[in-house]
């Protein structure tokens, strides 16, 4: 590797040597080193001894070889010794670490054994001078072969004079190619450093004018050169270079300018101003068909200053010009559309409909406007403002808008004073609750937008107008032309503004004098509460609108002059005293209202748990504009939506439109999260008409914070007109149903309604729920109480609005669930059939009972809430005498569950109008049956679970007729054809005789069982239970061990739970299914009776369920 590395490199490093021309040496060299290493290595001496270097020098003496340049041997340097090629002297060094010590040196004598081969290839000693003559920018090199050849230099490098290597080239000195020496850099270039391949030209800003040269010079100031420049030239007027070493000169700046040549510095326009930096250089162009006052830079003389743009031209100073002002320069202003000026050039911004300032010339307005007024805002006398911001001439319809709004306003009050007070929840109509909810809804929106429309955003068409029209909603009477009525101030149109909230509730309180005494004859205290509810619904529907109208002197619009005016009283200046003062005066005596409805729904809210409890239906109908909108559990969010409506109503008080939107989005947005949360609404279709309204209301507001940050565009407005018809959308949907629910669908939902209690019937309901739909004539749904006992509104809605009969299943304790009294209540309220089927230990409850049934059963005073008052409950309750009762005789079966269903249907021979029985009916088992379904006959629930679950097989067993399941009836035996028992566990199952003796006779029959679990009390039996139950079992069969054994053999089968009283009519299917599975297969277990009862402890471990 080192010789290689020789090749590659200069040959004139060797070139002093006496016997570099031959390689043979440097190879023999390297060996005797090699060979003395390894000698001392073999020896075993590490390298890190002390006598490693000691021992290596006696091993180099020992050397002897015969190598390409004859027999080498060493011997210890003697003056005058050595061979006929001279004594090449070896320097021996010891390397520990960091430490190199000098051992010694050593003299090689190499005797020739044969002819040395010269570098020209020859063999003969004169050939070594016979050297090749190479060019002044060549050297001598060694080629790959060995020989002297001529060889180049490298780029960057040159001939060193007398001597035969290669040098780097010197400062000033580049070469650019191989073999091509050292040349001198050009005029405007240089270089310095060593072995340069190219000049480096002089940068921009500086020069130099000789050849060879190690630097350029800089440019003086004034002057300026561009790269490899040999000169500098001057900069001319409307430029300067102010320091040396310009790449370029500069343009003087926008309002500086500059006459002379080879200047460094420009002046300013400004200069002895009051304000220079409002002074610039303009220059008139043409920009897109019109000439424009444009800055611009190298302005060359002093008559190119002038003001800039948006700066006017006033007593030899530039001033600047206000928002809406188009100031071109030079003393032009007009004025943008939609701004106006006052005399003094003070500009105002007209806030709403800017077509009323047409821009142009200072001073000028609409048709018909006054340009006396603030902001073009008012009309002259006799005429109302127009659609395309001119006013024109009042005529005598535009007093109808007026008296339409008054017309509808009282209809309005008259409706919904009767709605609230005929009307109890309990009876409400579930139609027309949702439409009361959507119109509430719609009339809350609406006040929003109206509010968001009132900021100072400039909305674009159709956005404008839409928004335009919700100020119906806010009271303001703008729309009605006030105008037109000679001599009417801003306080006036104000007062009058106040005045409508007032005047609502006094035509209420007309209303309710005239009802009291036509109706209540004059029991004031009996009619209060409609009166409450009504002006409590009045205020909560429109308190937005209200607190807003209320807030109006404080909701001020900026101009760009720093003034203010009220928003909806344009031509009124904010904090400049005037009618601004009795306006906040009135204001703020009037917000005591939706303050003090807030007080007082917080109370009532606060009192509701309380007199709930005590069962006080007339707070329920005083506040039902708090409570009847929403769930029970939600009771306070009354409150929280007065909360919302005066904060949003508030909000156009604060100055920044942007910290509003801001603060909006984020209320929105926790009210929606709110919604989501709690669905405080009574229905499910108003909580997602709510949250969707929301959620369109926010996009609204994102979007109008891009319209208030940037001024918007024609596609922000266009989003943000979808979004708020998105917002409504949802609202005439929803009320289109409530029209359907209420004016349209002919029928109910249900065409019955199983009241029961779980508990005890749970499994029978479920059951003839089955059997009921199965009858062809009905063929509307069939409602189970238990599918929903979460929201008791909805539930008592059902019974109430969408249910032709209330089938109550009269058991032990049906009369203890407060919600089974109160869909008898809602059913009595609501006048819906109610039939009784009385089971074996119903009864229908005594006179005695009922009239202190709040002892009994406490928890009815929470139906108060629902509007049923502790009197109706009693009076429902003592009407269940007069409704029709069957009653169930005997154990059910197949055929009872089938003629029960017939007669609830009406198809039943035996129904008749009062009360009548139904069975004992049988079901005698088929002689030929092979799959036998085993229950505890004296449980009802189990026997129903038994024909529910054949109920559901049936249509899974299909073309395997020979499978069908039967129910055993009770005290018959096992049938001999029987091949497998679907044996439904249910508590105390093992201790029935008739089950036992079945068990007994199927294992002698060989046949297999499926465990059904039914009951959640279910025990599994193990060896332990079984003892315990062993005496039991002696007194009830003969065989108890044998009985025993079976039972635990019962158990290796994996158990099917199935539990009609708790599971979903879609989870029974598929348990169903499943035991038609089991059913089916052929590698089901068999029962026997050769095992004894010690067997125990392997039966164990296979027991469990799924």
């Amino acid at each position: 590797e080192y010789v290689d590395s020789i090749r590659t490199n200069r040959a004139s490093v060797f070139i002093d040597s006496p016997f570099i021309q031959f390689q043979a040496y440097l190879f023999d060299a390297i060996m005797a080193a090699l060979i003395g290493f390894q000698r001392v290595l073999d020896g075993g001496t590490p390298t890190n001894s002390p006598g490693f270097g000691q021992l290596l020098l006696d091993a180099l003496y020992g050397v002897t070889f015969s190598g390409p340049s004859g027999d080498v041997s060493f011997s210890p340097i003697v003056e005058g010794s050595g061979g006929d090629r001279g004594t090449p002297t070896f320097t021996v060094f010891n390397v520990q670490d960091a430490m190199v010590t000098e051992i010694g040196k050593i003299t090689a004598i190499v005797q020739l054994v044969k002819d040395p081969v010269f570098p020209n290839g020859g063999n003969d000693k004169a050939d070594y001078d016979a050297l090749p003559e190479c060019p002044s920018s060549q050297i001598l090199v060694i080629s790959d072969e060995g020989f002297l050849e001529c060889g180049q230099c490298e780029r960057g490098e040159g001939v060193k004079e007398e001597e035969n290597v290669c040098a780097n080239c010197t400062p000033g000195k580049y070469g650019p190619e191989r073999g091509a020496g050292c040349l001198e850099c050009g005029p405007g270039s240089f270089t310095d450093g060593m072995a340069a391949t190219e000049c480096t030209p002089c940068r921009a800003g500086t020069f130099q004018t000789s050849r060879g040269q190690t630097s350029c010079e800089a440019c003086p100031p004034g002057y300026f050169s561009d790269e490899s420049s040999s000169s500098c030239r001057e900069c001319q007027a409307g430029s300067y270079a102010a320091d040396e070493g310009s790449s370029a000169c500069t343009l003087c700046e926008v309002g500086q300018y500059n006459s002379r040549q080879t200047q460094t510095s420009c002046i300013s326009c400004g200069t002895g101003h009051t304000y220079p930096q409002r002074w610039s250089t303009l220059q008139r162009i043409l920009v897109r068909d019109a000439y424009k006052w444009v800055p611009f830079q190298g302005a060359k003389a002093i008559s190119e200053c002038g003001c800039t743009e948006g700066m006017q031209l006033y007593r030899g100073e530039c001033l600047p010009c206000d928002e809406g002002m188009i100031c071109a320069g030079m003393g032009e202003v007009y004025l943008e559309p939609g701004y106006a000026t006052d005399f003094a050039l003070s500009s105002f911004k007209c806030h709403g409909n800017g077509d009323r300032c047409p821009g142009g010339s200072p001073g000028l307005c609409a048709q018909g406007r006054l340009n006396t007024s603030v902001a073009c805002s008012d009309c002259e006398d006799g005429k109302t403002p127009g659609s395309d911001g001119t006013c024109v001439e009042c005529s005598g319809s535009d007093i109808l808008p007026l008296v339409v709004v008054v017309i509808a306003g009282i209809g309005v009050l008259v409706t919904m004073y009767m709605v609230i007070d005929k009307t109890s929840r309990a009876t409400q109509r579930q139609g027309l609750v949702l439409m009361g909810l959507m119109a509430s809804q719609m009339v809350t929106l609406l006040q929003y937008f109206g509010v968001i429309a009132d900021l100072a955003i400039d909305w674009t068409d159709p956005l404008s107008g839409m928004l335009s029209f919700m100020d119906i909603f806010s009271f303001n009477i703008s729309i009605f032309h006030p105008s037109c009525i000679s001599g009417m101030t801003a306080l006036a149109r104000y007062a009058v503004n106040l005045l409508g909230v007032f005047v609502c509730f006094l035509i209420v309180l007309c209303i309710h004098f005239l009802t009291v005494i036509f109706r209540y004859n004059r029991n004031w205290g009996k009619a209060f509460p409609s009166l409450v509810g009504v002006l409590g619904t009045v205020v909560l529907t429109f308190n937005v609108s209200i607190v807003a109208t209320m807030l109006a002197p404080l909701q001020c619009n900026p101009h760009p002059n720093g003034k203010r005016t009220i928003s909806r009283f344009p031509s009124t200046l904010c904090w400049e005293g005037g009618d601004q003062v009795g306006m906040i005066v009135m204001g703020l005596f009037s917000m005591m209202l939706p303050v003090g409805l807030i007080a007082v729904s917080c109370w009532a809210s606060w009192q509701f748990p309380k007199r709930m409890g005590d069962g006080d239906l007339q707070f329920l109908r005083a506040f039902c504009f708090l409570f009847y909108r929403f769930t029970p559990q939600a009771y306070w969010y009354g409150p929280v939506i007065l909360m919302r409506s005066l904060l949003v109503g508030s909000v156009p008080v604060l100055q920044d439109t942007f910290a509003l939107l801001i603060f909006l989005q984020i209320f929105m947005t926790l009210s929606l999260c709110i919604i989501v949360g709690f669905r405080p609404w009574r229905q499910s279709v108003p909580n997602g008409v709510d949250c969707a309204s929301h959620f369109c209301m926010i996009i609204f507001v994102t979007l109008a914070l891009s319209i208030a940050g940037t001024g918007g565009s024609n596609a922000i407005s266009t989003a943000s007109t979808g979004f708020l018809i998105g917002s409504f959308v949802f609202l005439p949907l929803a009320g289109s149903w409530a029209i359907y629910l209420r004016f349209i669908r002919s029928s109910k939902r249900f065409r019955f309604f199983l009241c029961h209690h779980k508990a005890a019937t749970g499994a029978f309901a479920r059951t003839l729920k089955t059997y009921l739909l199965s009858i062809p004539s009905v063929t509307r749904a069939v409602f189970l109480d238990t599918d929903d006992l979460q929201d008791l509104g909805s539930l008592f809605g059902n019974v109430g609005n969408d249910s032709d009969t209330l089938v109550v299943c009269v058991s032990n304790g049906i009369w203890l669930r407060h919600w089974c009294i109160g869909e008898v209540t809602t059913a009595y309220l609501n006048k819906v059939q109610v039939v009784l089927v009385m089971m074996a230990e119903g009864k229908i409850p005594s006179t005695a009972w009922i009239d202190d049934i709040d002892k009994h059963t406490p928890e009815i005073l929470g139906l108060t809430e629902y509007g049923m008052a502790t009197a109706d409950v009693k009076s429902a309750m003592h009407e269940l005498v007069n409704h029709t009762q069957i009653r169930i005789v005997g154990s059910i079966g197949h055929s009872l569950m089938d003629e029960l269903a017939k007669a609830l249907a009406g198809q039943s021979p035996s129904k008749r109008a009062d009360n009548f029985r139904i069975g004992p009916l049988t079901d005698p088992m088929p002689a030929t049956a092979q799959t036998v379904i085993l229950t505890d006959s004296t449980d009802l629930e189990a026997v129903a679970c038994g024909l529910m679950l054949r109920k559901l097989m049936l249509p899974r067993i299909g073309l395997h007729q020979d499978w069908f399941p039967f129910v055993l009836p009770p005290d018959e035996k096992l049938p001999k054809t029987a091949k497998c028992v679907l044996l439904v566990c249910s508590s105390g199952i093992f201790q029935q005789r008739c089950v036992l003796n079945a068990l007994l006779d199927g294992a002698r029959q060989s046949v297999s069982v499926v465990p059904i679990v039914s009951d959640e009390l279910f025990r599994f039996p193990t060896k332990e239970l079984l003892l315990e139950q062993l005496p039991v079992v002696c007194s009830l069969c003969d065989e108890p061990d044998a009985v025993s054994q079976i039972i635990l053999d019962i158990f290796m089968e994996i158990a099917v739970v199935f539990q009609p009283s708790v599971a979903s009519e879609i989870v029974l299917d598929i348990k169903a299914r499943e035991v038609a599975s089991r059913l089916l297969t052929t590698t089901r277990r068999k029962l026997e009776v050769s095992r004894s009862f010690d067997a125990f402890d392997r039966a164990d471990s296979g027991r469990y369920a799924i």
